[in-house]
């Protein structure tokens, strides 16, 4: 019967069915051919075709449908490497596509501080920095150390003394001591990194011939690497490629791409096995590239103009910089890259910001590093009339932020996690709030600050103990069950009364000392499983601008940024907003006093307030609610409004990053009520 129905069309086949005319018209109006049939979301499908026995027909016709033209693109591609494969005989050896046969890498060099027990990173003017070296693609790893001791030691000497008065192995960029016998090529392809770095680490030979005591971070240590500015950062090493600390029992951890694998099953193969907190956990190699396997099945669900991004992220790699001291130093050698003669225009209404930045960015035209130039429209689709200088901009990726955050992509209640939405996947929504902070990083934008510890752990490729936090409600509930069942029997019902379990491998709870192992594991699989495919989207999408590798090469530098909420007191607002003064002694000058300490004293007054924030005032300046990572390009300000003496209300310029203030109030209750009520009303740019 099937075979018979398949020389109709869509439209033929739904009459068939008796399928009302309704239906048939909304098939129509809203373009659902046997394409969208196959890949619409089943909620959707119930609603437009109640019936299960059409829904079923409707599938199987349309899976019939295409099945000739799947076999047509079959043997299409089998063709096209067909001839592929010809050309390649047919080619002479002097056109075939030759490899590199070097590569460049980068070296820095750390000391052994004996004061401080620590190694310490060497600068430029010391004889230090980071250095650019060209070596062969096949060449070990020994080489780079040999190269390092060269350049660092010319002839044999440095400003810390002759090469022979020390002892030296070259860590890599996470400060990992690494197997000298391994080749450049293969750590190339084991990292995904379009550049490496290596670090000359150095100690005195008196104090490596007298370590008795753990003085010198050895392979089984953790190293400290602290820079000039003592800012220090801390991170474990290893003996080789192949050894990990192992977790103590009271501080149990997994690593990202834990044998993470696309293809999870649902169900153990034995009921009673429990998953074991204490595995054996994979190298840092197979880390690597799991963790880039995971990326490149989402690139073959990217948007062309997603794939063209990611394509480009790495035309200002050859840029050679210092290891940056912060976040703004770092942030500012690629803001450089910035080209303010060629714009990205993009329209946005408040209500739907997030919407209004993937349609840009969208377009083929857009590249990352040209300027942005947003216009606002209020809810009645009037222009707000801002020439973006740098305001409009930074408002766009607040609110672009808060909708994001506040979205069905993310789940939490501060501080977020990934929530997986079929909605959100399909329209490579994960993607886009990829690309959206790091344009915003490096646009002059905020960071996210809600990133939940799990999640930042996840992007730069560290460690992570997920939390009940990281997941759901619903899930929460079934996890705190069990959490609090004290008895055997109660957390066997627990367990099986439950499909989160049962979907997370766990059926059966044989003993009560498997509770924490599978809580764990059922965390394990939902905050971090689950999400892979939206994760790696998220990935992609931070590619932009090379801020993904970025934050895995320095992840203490971007942690606050992504997690933590913003702090702002009254002292640095003051700080921050200096005033514009007239000259002393003039009557101005007079006004200006005590409207000032009017100010002041607001401020004070609004870190306690519920009406009005110290954040609030900031973005209404700025347009940001918190001081950007990449700083205010142009030094905030306070002007008086002596020009308009009836003006009793604030106002801002948030380009050239001015905050208005009145000057006809005699006394502070007038002041402030007119402040709260012109800051509490402004719907953008300083207008209330």
């Amino acid at each position: 019967m099937m075979d018979e129905l398949q020389n109709l069309d869509l439209e033929q086949f739904l009459r068939t069915r008796g399928v009302s005319e309704e239906i048939i018209s909304k098939f129509k109006s809203e373009n659902i051919d046997i394409v969208a049939v196959q890949v619409m979301h089943e909620d959707e499908f119930k609603e437009l075709i109640p019936k299960s026995g059409d829904r079923a027909a409707l599938k199987e016709f349309s899976r019939r449908k295409l099945a000739p033209r799947k076999q047509s693109l079959i043997e299409k591609l089998k063709d096209k490497i067909a001839k592929a494969n010809n050309t390649n005989l047919a080619q002479t050896p002097t056109l075939k596509h030759k490899r590199k046969a070097t590569r460049v890498v980068q070296v820095g060099w750390m000391n052994f501080n004996e004061q401080n027990k620590k190694f310490q990173q060497v600068r430029l003017n010391k004889g230090g920095g980071t250095r650019s070296i060209s070596v062969d693609r096949d060449c070990q790893v020994k080489m780079i150390l040999e190269k390092a001791i060269e350049i660092f030691f010319p002839n044999g000497i440095s400003p810390s003394g002759p090469v022979n008065s020390f002892e030296f192995k070259l860590l890599d960029f996470k400060q990992h001591e690494i197997d000298h016998n391994m080749r450049i090529q293969d750590m190339f392809e084991v990292t995904g990194l379009s550049k490496l770095r290596f670090y000359l680490a150095s100690t005195s030979s008196k104090i490596w011939c007298s370590s008795t005591n753990n003085n010198i971070p050895s392979s089984s240590l953790p190293i400290t690497v602290e820079s000039d500015d003592d800012v220090a950062v801390s991170s474990p090493t290893h003996a080789s490629n192949t050894e990990f600390l192992a977790p103590n029992a009271e501080d149990e951890w997994i690593m990202f791409s834990d044998r993470l694998s696309p293809d999870l099953p649902l169900e153990n193969t034995q009921s009673s096995t429990v998953l074991q907190s204490h595995c054996s956990l994979p190298d840092t190699n197979e880390l690597t590239v799991l963790v880039n396997s995971i990326l490149d099945s989402c690139d073959k669900n990217s948007t062309s103009t997603a794939d063209n991004e990611v394509a480009n992220r790495n035309k200002f790699m050859e840029v050679d910089y210092e290891d940056p001291t912060d976040i703004e130093e770092l942030l500012m050698k690629i803001n450089k890259l910035i080209n303010s003669s060629v714009i990205n225009k993009v329209n946005v209404c408040r209500e739907q910001v997030f919407q209004g930045f993937v349609r840009s960015v969208r377009r083929p035209r857009f590249s990352e590093f040209n300027k942005f130039s947003v216009k606002f429209a209020d809810v009645e689709g009037i222009a707000e009339g801002a020439i973006d200088e740098g305001g409009p901009t930074r408002e766009m990726f607040r609110i672009a932020l808060q909708e994001v955050q506040n979205s069905s992509m993310f789940t939490g209640r501060t501080q977020k996690h990934l929530c997986l939405s079929d909605k959100h996947l399909n329209k490579n929504e994960y993607f886009e709030v990829g690309r959206l902070i790091s344009l915003s990083l490096v646009h002059g934008g905020p960071g996210p600050r809600f990133f939940c510890d799990t999640l930042f752990g996840l992007i730069a490729n560290i460690k992570v103990q997920p939390t009940l936090e990281d997941v759901i409600p619903e899930i929460q509930v079934e996890l705190a069950q069990l959490k609090d069942a004290t008895e055997l029997s109660v957390m066997q019902d627990v367990v099986l009364s439950s499909n989160v379990f049962s979907i997370a491998g766990f059926k059966f709870v044989k003993k009560a000392e498997d509770k924490l192992d599978i809580i764990n594991g059922t965390l394990k699989f939902y905050a971090v499983n689950v999400i892979h495919e939206a994760l790696g989207q998220l990935l992609n999408g931070l590619k932009t601008c090379n801020i993904l590798e970025h934050i895995r090469q320095y992840p203490n530098l971007f942690k606050d940024i992504m997690c933590s909420k913003p702090s702002l007191t009254a002292e640095r607002l003051e700080n921050l907003l200096l005033p514009e003064w007239s000259e002393a002694g003039s009557n101005r000058r007079h006004i200006e006093n005590r409207v000032i300490t009017y100010f002041r004293d607001y401020i004070i007054d609004c870190e306690d307030s519920e009406l009005i924030s110290l954040n609030e005032i900031l973005a209404f300046a700025t347009g940001l609610d918190s001081i950007p990572p990449l700083g205010f390009q142009i030094s905030p300000k306070i002007i008086f409004l002596h020009d308009e003496p009836a003006c009793k209300f604030p106002k801002a310029n948030t380009c050239s990053i001015e905050l208005k203030l009145p000057v006809c109030h005699n006394n502070y209750d007038d002041f402030k009520l007119d402040m709260d009520f012109g800051i509490g009303n402004a719907v953008g740019f300083g207008f209330a």
